[in-house]
């Protein structure tokens, strides 16, 4: 039987393939970094663990301006926080910073893109997993949403001259506006899910809509107890297949809901109190397929990797630090790269960003 969301090029003999070496738009033969885990097909018996350096175009290069990737090998790649690009809304200008440092970024960035992101209309939809895991190359980083949850207006395209915005304009027939929904991005199911909110009459929509390049929107129903009103975080899990949904039930508190898209069932619904205080909450997964919550309370910050045993998650890591997260931590080669403010920059009038990481293996 093949899985409907991974399709039959996912697991062959109990392994689930990652392809975390491509040609990139401007003929870059690289990977995003290196494929630390492969996550488990769930008919898998065990987990295989590789390795897979990046290559260097050229000995000389040590940054590629259209990727605003650093390429470097494995050993030196684990040291050093991941790059963090900071759009100015006033002028939009794009300023990549790495180590308490930052540096112009030119137009790496697109003046379309730029306007996109700091729209603060508009409903953007991270890739779930690391950029090493993915279904097909060519599968979007983000995703662009109207506000109100019914129509995939616009990707986030890599070019020859660096990041662009694709212009897409799909929307869900018969769904009814929406706000406060879940939205998850997953490059190895290729879907896009968008899943509860409240409409303007307060009714929680119990329905879940998922989007496939080249087939459309297509939704089923859901159960109205477990419907997401007020969502703040999403992630599609590819190791256990299903949808990672943080509902807020108050200033601080959350419930965990565990979504099956093929199916619309709950399989999971229960507060989570290792959210409990946080003000800002992020899930993504890491390249194990084990989720990370992420988030602060505006003074310190709280990192926590949740894993599905059967029907119930347990907390199987956690670190706390000071300082308010400045955005969503980004997963890459088993370490986690945060984001602070930092001095500011040299203008006086930019955001400053300081960075730091953690090897996910330092959770406990």
């Amino acid at each position: 039987m093949i899985n409907p969301l991974t399709g039959p090029d996912a697991g062959q003999n109990g392994r689930f393939l990652v392809g975390p070496i491509v040609w990139n738009e401007h003929g870059h033969r690289f990977a995003d970094g290196f494929a630390r885990t492969v996550a488990p097909d769930r008919r898998a018996e065990w987990v295989t663990y590789n390795r897979i350096p990046r290559y260097k175009p050229a000995p000389w290069w040590s940054y590629c301006a259209p990727c605003l990737d650093l390429f470097e090998l494995p050993w030196v790649a684990i040291s050093n926080p991941d790059p963090i690009i900071v759009i100015e809304a006033d002028t939009r200008t794009a300023t990549v910073w790495q180590n308490g440092r930052g540096r112009f970024a030119g137009s790496a960035v697109s003046e379309e893109l730029a306007a996109a992101l700091t729209d603060a209309a508009a409903v953007w939809v991270g890739a779930s997993e690391p950029l090493a895991l993915f279904r097909r190359a060519g599968a979007p980083r983000a995703l662009m949403l109207s506000a109100d949850g019914t129509r995939l207006v616009g990707e986030l395209a890599i070019t020859r001259a660096g990041f662009g915005l694709g212009r897409l304009s799909e929307r869900a027939p018969g769904m009814r506006a929406r706000s406060g929904f879940a939205a998850a991005w997953s490059r190895t199911a290729d879907a896009l899910f968008v899943l509860g909110g409240v409409d303007a009459s307060g009714a929680v929509q119990a329905d879940l809509w998922t989007w496939r390049p080249g087939l459309g929107w297509s939704s089923l129903g859901l159960d109205p107890r477990g419907a997401p009103a007020l969502a703040r975080a999403a992630a599609f899990s590819p190791a256990d297949l299903h949808l990672w949904v943080l509902d807020e039930q108050g200033p601080g508190r959350y419930r965990l809901l565990r979504v099956d898209p093929t199916t619309g069932a709950i399989s999971h619904d229960a507060p989570l109190a290792e959210a409990d205080g946080l003000t800002q909450v992020w899930l993504t997964t890491l390249e194990d397929g084990r989720v990370l919550l992420a988030g602060d309370d505006g003074a310190s910050h709280r990192l926590a990797i949740l894993e599905a045993i059967g029907t119930r998650v347990e907390v199987a890591g956690r670190k706390l630090g000071a300082r308010a997260l400045l955005t969503q931590p980004g997963v890459r080669s088993g370490k986690i790269t945060m984001a602070f403010e930092g001095p500011r920059g040299e203008r006086g009038d930019q955001v400053g960003v300081d960075s730091e990481h953690v090897a996910v293996e330092e959770l406990r």
